[in-house]
């Protein structure tokens, strides 16, 4: 007799709980991808030397007056090969879009950190040098005053005046030459707030800004502090300049709540080259999404953008298949395990009998036709058939609809097994599946 029936229980509960398992593996995955990302809500990073995603750039800057993208850097002044030709320049290079300084709904303020590699140089055959180059942080869009030549820097127009209303600035100046208003005389650096007359300076020794060099400046929002530090990259003997400051509480009274970040250079008739290298940016508040400006809309998109996002999408794609591929493999391992659970430890009878398989019984049977049936009852169907020995046998397949159908093969299993009579049928063996449970 064989007995057929749909998956047990206890399949099904395996079934479900490697479901949930899967689950919870991808949304691992999902939250291991997250956590790959960057702290800073608000952060970006251009290297000029990378000639390969030059065009990716250009989209993400904005350049103003005199500066210009090279191959592998960007020049603020004018650069063209004579002293005299590169007199009276200036101009800007900014982050595209406004980086968030406050909040004044919820009274958070932006901690910042900026690291950039930049240069002075003088060309051949020049004696004096000028004017400087500074980081700045200034109203969104930035706007270069028209008559900031000179040691003004490319912040403002004026030398004795405080900046109001959109000319509003804070600056740190690496300023090459000395005026009437520096603190200090020589070359310094200097931090600038709404005016070109630092409110804090450190001496730098003479001609030091004149090669490459890296600068790191930070802000702390619980401190207010403003904090700059120049390692003299040319010269690693050089000591290490630092200047700091303390910003006011209320910021307000300097910036907008939303800012624009970048560089100002300037020349007079002393002149030299201003060219930054690689710039990264990071904040601690998030920018709000707002339309691209219209200024940025005449900028045609390329592929660039279009390999960031396939780039994002490739690491979540990566993480996400192996989360995927590791879950599946423990489905396989669980299902496998249910059904050999499934199959042994449930039956104590069925330890003591020969186990066959389904499709050995199927064929005996003629696939269960009802030519072969011979009768129903106890949950099931009783059919006839003949092994490949020859030896006849009754196969009895239980029935899908039977809403207990791992519990009654147990039954029927154990009742038949016991039973010794002489008139009833001889308990040969079982087949069991996670689909189908036979016993003849």
């Amino acid at each position: 007799m064989v007995v057929v029936s749909p998956a047990t229980a206890n399949a099904r509960i395996c079934i479900f709980l490697t479901g949930c398992l899967l689950c919870f593996l991808l949304s691992r995955g999902h939250l291991d991808a997250a956590a790959a990302s960057p702290a800073w809500p608000l952060s970006f990073s251009f290297d000029f030397s990378n000639t390969s995603n030059n065009r990716l750039q250009e989209q993400d800057l904005r350049l103003e007056g005199d500066a210009e993208k090279k191959d592998d850097l960007v020049d603020l002044t004018c650069n063209f090969g004579k002293p005299e030709k590169n007199e009276y320049c200036k101009g800007r290079m900014s982050y595209r879009d406004p980086v968030p300084l406050y909040d004044n709904s919820t009274g958070e303020v932006a901690s910042f950190t900026t690291t950039f590699t930049f240069s002075t140089h003088i060309l051949p055959n020049t004696t004096w040098k000028g004017e400087g180059i500074t980081f700045f942080l200034s109203a969104y869009p930035s706007r270069l005053p028209l008559q900031s030549w000179g040691n003004l820097l490319g912040l403002t127009d004026s030398d004795d005046t405080s900046a109001t209303g959109a000319e509003r600035f804070v600056a740190v100046e690496f300023d090459t030459s000395s005026d009437w208003w520096d603190p200090i005389g020589d070359e310094h650096i200097g931090i600038d707030c709404n005016s070109i007359t630092s409110v804090s300076t450190t001496r730098l020794l003479g001609y030091s800004l004149n090669g490459t060099m890296t600068a790191t400046i930070t802000f702390d929002n619980t401190t207010r502090t403003l904090e700059a530090t120049l390692h003299f990259d040319y010269d690693p003997s050089l000591p290490t300049a630092r200047i700091k400051t303390q910003l006011p509480d209320r910021l307000d009274d300097l910036l907008p709540p939303e800012v624009s970040v970048g560089f100002s250079a300037a020349t007079s008739n002393y002149t030299e080259l201003h060219q930054i290298h690689s710039w990264s940016f990071s904040s601690t508040i998030a920018p709000r999404a707002r339309e691209t400006p219209t200024w940025a809309k005449r900028i045609q998109p390329e592929q660039g953008d279009e390999v960031l996002r396939k780039k994002g999408r490739g690491r979540s794609f990566i993480i996400g298949g192996a989360f995927s591929a590791i879950a599946l493999v423990v489905m396989w391992s669980i299902l496998s395990w249910c059904r050999w659970r499934s199959t042994r430890d449930s039956f104590g009878m069925a330890s003591r009998l020969k186990r066959f398989k389904y499709h050995d019984l199927s064929i005996a049977t003629d696939r269960f036709s009802d030519e072969k049936k011979i009768g129903a009852g106890g949950f099931g169907v009783v059919y006839s058939g003949s092994l490949k020995t020859d030896q006849p046998v009754a196969v009895k397949k239980i029935l899908k609809d039977s809403r207990g159908e791992f519990k009654d093969f147990l039954a029927e299993l154990d009742a038949i097994g016991r039973t010794g009579h002489g008139n009833v049928v001889r308990l040969e063996g079982w087949c069991c599946s996670i689909n189908n449970f036979m016993f003849w």
